[in-house]
């Protein structure tokens, strides 16, 4: 089941990384910045080495095909359509996250939702996230 949960974090360069599905806490510490909360998201994860897709309610299956045919990651689209029976252009509704973060090299991808200090998910998200409860999903504050 999911639960909306706020975390706050300790001044305004912290940041803080929530696995829905565990619970656990994946990254927290400090980091240096100057611009909005949703290019720091991007930028924690382009150093990691991962290929990161901003999402917009909207988009189709079309912006997917693109993003995995720049990026070789074509697992993404097999593992939502085939293996968990997933329609993608049924993902781009209302409450979509902000993010998908692919690591290629794992064959692993996620959803990322990035909050502010004591922001939580709203109910649109909480019914996206019913609705596609099979996909790894992380809440990133900042």
């Amino acid at each position: 089941m999911i639960h909306r949960r706020k975390l706050r974090t300790a001044n305004k360069n912290s940041i803080t990384i929530l696995d829905v599905e565990s619970g656990r806490i994946e990254k927290g510490g400090l980091i240096d910045y100057n611009s909005d909360s949703e290019e720091i998201i991007e930028h924690i994860y382009l150093e990691k080495d991962c290929d990161v897709l901003r999402l917009t309610r909207g988009m189709d299956r079309t912006d997917i095909i693109d993003f995995e045919d720049s990026n070789d990651c074509s697992f993404v689209r097999q593992t939502l359509e085939i293996e968990w029976e997933y329609e993608i252009d049924r993902m781009f509704s209302e409450g979509v996250p902000d993010y998908l973060v692919v690591s290629s090299d794992e064959n692993q991808f996620f959803f990322c939702e990035v909050k502010t200090a004591g922001d939580g998910l709203r109910d649109t998200q909480l019914k996206w996230l019913r609705a596609f409860h099979k996909i790894p999903f992380k809440v990133a504050y900042v």
